[in-house]
This record gives C-alpha cells, structure tokens and sequence, in this order.
C-alpha cells in the first residue's frame, strides 16, 4: 500500500507534516506495518544541543526547561510555528547571538535551513525531554 502523509497546511512555502503511514508486505506475503508519526506540538519550542550525550552520528537535543549541566558554547535550535526557525550560536563573549531560518517536517523528516544547521535529520526520538536527530 502506498505512503500517506497527513499534512497540516502550507506557510511561508514551508509544508508541514504530522506523520506518515505506511505498509509493506514482507516475503512471507503478510503486511509488515510502519508507523512515523510526529508531534508537532511536541517539536516546536527551543531545543539545547548537549554534545556530551550525542555522538558523531546523532545529535542530541533537551528543551531550556531542562536541567542542563553547565558548559561553554552550547548552540540551540528554536522550532518556531509556523515554520519559523531561529539558530543561537555562542559569538565572542559567549552571549547568544540569533539568526533567522525555517523548517519543514516530512514524515520522521526534519529540513532545516537556518546557519549552521542546514540540512535534513532523520528524527529518530522525540520526547517531551529529548529530541534525536541523524543527520541525513
């Protein structure tokens, strides 16, 4: 059976997608089931990168509400509605300085194109206190 997505509207040329569905038979000829399906609400707030609990091929995100250990030079990612993205990268005196993007969400797909973010992430966990991304 096909792949479906559920989309939830177009802004800004950025279209949006809450989850897809698909089927698949596997060789034994029975469907074999597989479900992405996405949070939008759950995705779109201000996300800290901790390096510590990523790795080289995933990135690691907590929301600000989260108890953070202290460390220098951590960059955010803040996923705005309506496919608003604002990136926050340390400048010289470690103060937050912020530049303008967008995203969009495909599936477990997640497109970014702000600086230092540009590209797509395969959303791999997201929870209220974490979110994983793979890098594409």
């Amino acid at each position: 059976m096909p792949a479906f997505a559920w989309h939830l509207g177009v802004a800004m040329g950025v279209l949006f997608s809450v989850g897809v569905v698909s089927q698949e038979s596997d060789a034994a000829g029975g469907d074999k089931g597989h479900e992405a399906m996405i949070d939008v609400h759950m995705l779109t707030r201000e996300w800290v990168e901790i390096r510590e609990e990523g790795g080289p091929e995933r990135l690691l995100f907590r929301p600000t509400s989260y108890k953070i250990p202290p460390a220098r030079g951590r960059r955010r990612l803040d996923l705005r509605e309506p496919g608003q993205a604002v990136a926050k990268t340390p400048g010289p005196t470690d103060r937050l300085q912020s530049s303008a993007g967008a995203w969009s969400l495909e599936g477990d797909e997640l497109r970014v194109s702000a600086p230092g973010w540009e590209g797509a992430y395969r959303i791999e966990e997201l929870t209220e206190d974490k979110l994983v991304l793979r890098p594409k």
